[in-house]
């Protein structure tokens, strides 16, 4: 239990301890030999870079999955836009939403959309109104009864996508990686919806 003994002879150590050894051959016995097995600098290293190594590993793992499951966002997202435009608008600002969420912008349950718009392009130094016209969208496809062209959807996901460029172009990649993968963790979410932006 102290230590583990391979048949090519080379002893590993398996916990802090002391133990004997011998060889054996044809009932022939050598005298035994103490080992002892100590804690050293080394080993704590060692262990400690082989504990970060499995949790990042871990952590790649999980990351890895989330994206898996964005990626399968996107893809409902995707096949909304061809078959339901109005439904697709409103399930793209909800995204946005858990985005800017992400990027330090909530959206509180009391405040009127628009008014959440003009406060993330003031927030973001958006210009253009890109923000505010793809609300109004969404204000159009949830609150009214018209039935919206595939157009309005395309032009939804331009400005969104136009948005999201804007607003990430404020932030250095390092950042953004993380603001990425904090975006995966709390609402596995995708952030841009087209490979082709």
């Amino acid at each position: 239990r102290i230590i583990k003994i391979a048949k090519t002879g080379l002893v590993r150590p398996l916990k802090i301890g002391q133990a004997q050894a011998k060889a054996e051959y044809r009932n022939v016995a050598s005298l035994p030999v103490e080992i002892k097995v100590v804690v050293t600098k080394g080993w704590i290293i060692y262990l400690m870079i082989k504990a970060i190594i499995l949790l990042l590993l871990g952590l790649a793992l999980v990351l890895f999955i989330l994206y898996l499951l964005a990626e399968q966002e996107r893809e409902r997202l995707q096949g909304l836009l061809k078959n339901n435009p109005g439904e697709f608008i409103v399930n793209i600002y909800e995204n946005a939403k858990k985005i800017l969420a992400g990027f330090g912008a909530s959206y509180p349950d009391f405040l009127p959309p628009l008014t959440y718009a003009n406060q993330v392009e003031a927030k973001f130094g958006i210009k253009g109104g890109l923000f505010l016209r793809f609300t109004v969208y969404f204000e159009k496809a949830k609150y009214s009864r018209q039935v919206l062209p595939a157009g309005d959807a395309a032009l939804v996901l331009k400005d969104y996508h136009n948005f999201l460029k804007e607003l990430t172009s404020r932030y250095r990649k390092p950042v953004l990686f993380l603001k990425y993968c904090q975006i995966l963790f709390l609402y596995r979410k995708p952030i841009f919806i087209s490979r082709h932006y």
